[in-house]
């Protein structure tokens, strides 16, 4: 499908491209996606308050026995610490990250809805802008043909003056018909590079 065409290359765009690129450069959409990575890693590490903590020492030590002989002593130790009862502290924190967890989470998902939904209806819109822009082009090119021969026609003697001042009327008008497309054009390809962050080019007149 032929979205964007450079002034010296065409560059074809498929709508899965433009999905695929809206998920890894949409600021939007990754903004949401790191919120519910914080607070999924949030919601693990308070679940860490409910496990007991280990700790683990070891030491050597050398003491002398007579002039030339040592003593090489070692020993370890290990503990393990629970905190039975804080006044529910531990659990309203879990809760509440868990809650917050949820809530990014859902952000996440109707920020990928969302985003999702943008790009396919920019980028029809842009298909279906470069369509009315290359109709007006037409339009125009028409126009422009059918003045140069009415002013052929009037030198003949063939129409009336009033006949070539329509002609250049209509070639004004389909003018004024393509700006507008283009600028409408140009207006959707830019509004999908900032969904997409992909790098196309604009055509203009």
């Amino acid at each position: 499908i032929l979205m964007c065409i450079a002034p010296a290359s065409a560059q074809t765009v498929s709508r899965q491209d433009a999905l695929n690129a809206a998920l890894v450069n949409n600021p939007a959409y990754l903004a949401a996606v790191e919120d519910a990575k914080s607070a999924r890693y949030a919601h693990r590490a308070n679940w860490s308050e409910f496990l007991p903590s280990l700790t683990f020492s070891a030491k050597t030590a050398d003491a002398k026995k007579d002039d030339e002989d040592y003593i090489t002593s070692e020993s370890a130790s290990f503990s393990a610490n629970y905190n039975i009862f804080n006044g529910f502290r531990s659990y309203y924190t879990f809760r509440s990250s868990g809650l917050n967890y949820d809530i990014a989470s859902t952000a996440e998902h109707d920020k990928l809805l969302q985003t999702i939904k943008d790009v396919n209806l920019t980028y029809q819109n842009t298909l279906r802008a470069d369509y009315l822009r290359k109709a007006s082009r037409t339009s125009y090119e028409s126009a422009q043909m059918v003045l140069d021969e009415s002013e052929l026609r009037l030198r003949l003697d063939l129409i009336s003056r009033a006949e070539l001042y329509s002609a250049r009327a209509d070639k004004e008008k389909a003018y004024s018909s393509l700006l507008d497309a283009e600028t409408a054009y140009q207006a959707s390809v830019l509004e999908l590079m900032e969904l997409t962050g992909l790098d196309v080019g604009i055509d203009t007149v």
